[in-house]
């Protein structure tokens, strides 16, 4: 009654009244309905507690598919809270709207920042090639490249670390094919990155922020490909000046003296990445013949000092290329169908008691906070010594009596298990000292680090007094075994037979002295 007595004083007929009243009821019901979807919401993200930041923003139910990242840093100030609405806010909205593909910008409107202007050009431009091929395959080619899809995999996200890696691999390949990118062209790029990592149309404007009048354009991607493009263009401006300067001296360099000076380059590693794998690629020839000529010991990275870097593991990926052409990413692309198989065929054959625990303990495998995705890798790949034992014999500590290797010596020489990084030289003095003659040199070991060995945290390759540090094991095995392939190394001899099977199962290669094994042959066999 008092809501009809205040329209009517103010000049409404009381039919007009009436009406404004009815539509007051159905804005209040529509206002409650939203604001019990929204509390609603929060409760199933355990995060009741952002509701009072929200609704202090004028944050609904209706305006959350929205939202990006802008938003949540203006409406929830605490970062711990942002951080974790953030990710279930993702998850939410995937699930909401994943008929819609790209959902979270499908109802973006005008109403939104300006930063969000690319977004409308994104969804409007048709998916075409800007980089030398089709980014799947350019990740596919790198061990980062594999451990971002991996890692995307798992968690179902990128966070800041994998997004920077993501941009430096598509900003390499830009700058090494002389990719000349322009400001149209990013919405095109941001697309194909969308189009293998779909959570990250959430952050569009992470990578390129267009820019009205004449101000320049932002986004990490932009500044990145930005920077890099310049520091080029200098250099080829030396490189330039260099030249004229050579030829005006009449310098004259010889094919040999070329691939002399190639050579000379990557042993001191003084040179950019890119100039590099140029560099490698001119000298395969010549220097795989010389890896072959030295007796592998300090002297290979003596002569080649960027097999002590980080860089030496795209270099050995390049050179297993050249050696194999097409089969370098056989080990990912099958992994997933052997691994579902080969449990069945554990189950029938694996009798040691280690290998029994592993087989207890991958029954877990679902459950991450029991055992990680790649903790799950490591048994599986263990397991391989127990259906493929050893049949060699080594000489014992004191050299007075040979004995026959084990499943669990197998095991041993194959993955090294550490608490610390800071204990693994003591551990491979112990392996060398227990399974190899004197004077032969230490092999590659795969090497797991974790304080538990069912949540194992990092993983490493040793090489003659070098590490290799991985973010996924998969990534390690992959590298361990062209390794080696590239520097034409013997297996071990106590884990020989797993290294053939995942040399002819997965990478088929065989070659003329591999070890024959009845057991080997059945394992083929099965998972064919």
């Amino acid at each position: 009654m008092n809501s009809a007595n205040k329209y009517l004083q103010s000049g409404l007929s009381k039919q007009q009244a009436d009406n404004q009243i009815i539509n007051d009821d159905v804005c209040t019901s529509s206002h409650d309905d939203d604001e019990k979807q929204l509390l609603v919401l929060l409760q199933k993200f355990n995060l009741v507690e952002v509701l009072r930041y929200l609704k202090a923003a004028k944050v609904t139910y209706r305006s959350l598919k929205y939202m990006n990242y802008d938003d949540m840093k203006e409406a929830i100030p605490p970062l711990g809270l942002r951080m974790e609405f953030r990710e279930k806010l993702l998850s939410w909205k995937n699930g909401e709207y994943q008929s819609n593909n790209d959902g979270m910008n499908e109802n973006t409107s005008s109403e939104t920042s300006t930063s969000f202007s690319l977004s409308t050009a994104i969804s409007s431009t048709p998916l075409r090639d800007i980089l030398s091929k089709p980014l799947r395959d350019l990740l596919n080619n790198s061990p980062e490249g594999k451990a971002l899809i991996l890692s995307y995999c798992e968690n179902q996200g990128l966070n800041y670390k994998k997004r920077e890696t993501l941009i430096k691999i598509i900003v390499e390949d830009l700058i090494t094919h002389d990719i000349n990118l322009k400001p149209q062209d990013y919405a095109a790029l941001i697309d194909e990155i969308v189009s293998v990592f779909k959570t990250e149309t959430m952050y569009r404007d992470y990578y390129y922020i267009s820019r009205s009048s004449k101000r320049n354009p932002s986004g990490k991607l932009y500044l990145k490909y930005s920077n890099m493009r310049s520091k080029k263009m200098k250099l080829n401006v030396q490189k330039s000046n260099k030249f004229i300067h050579m030829s005006e001296m009449s310098i004259k360099i010889k094919d040999n003296s070329l691939r002399n000076a190639s050579k000379e380059s990557l042993r001191k590693s003084d040179h950019s990445w890119n100039e590099e794998k140029d560099t490698g690629r001119e000298t395969f020839q010549c220097r795989g013949k010389h890896l072959a000529e030295l007796n592998f010991s300090d002297k290979i990275f003596g002569n080649w000092a960027i097999y002590a870097t980080p860089k030496a593991v795209s270099l050995i990926q390049s050179d297993f290329g050249m050696l194999h052409p097409g089969k370098s990413d056989q080990l990912f692309s099958k992994w997933c169908h052997f691994s579902i198989k080969i449990k069945e065929y554990y189950k029938k054959n694996v009798y040691n008691s280690n290998c029994k625990m592993f087989m207890q303990l991958l029954k877990e495998e679902g459950n991450k906070s029991i055992i990680s995705y790649d903790t799950a890798n490591v048994f599986i790949t263990l397991l391989l010594c127990g259906i493929l034992p050893p049949t060699q014999r080594f000489r014992s500590q004191n050299g007075s009596r040979t004995k026959k290797a084990t499943i669990d010596d197998s095991q041993e020489s194959f993955i090294m298990f550490l608490l610390n990084i800071n204990d693994y030289k003591k551990r491979i003095l112990d392996i060398k000292n227990k399974y190899f003659s004197s004077g032969l040199t230490i092999q590659p070991f795969l090497m797991v680090i974790g304080s538990n060995i069912q949540q194992l945290e990092s993983f490493y390759i040793y090489f003659n007094d070098s590490l290799y540090k991985f973010d996924y094991f998969l990534v390690s095995l992959d590298i361990c075994f062209k390794i080696y392939q590239v520097f034409k190394l013997r297996y071990p001899p106590a884990c020989e037979n797993p290294w053939i099977f995942l040399q002819q199962y997965f990478y088929n290669i065989e070659n003329d002295l591999d070890a024959k094994s009845d057991k080997l042959s059945k394992l083929l066999k099965y998972l064919e």
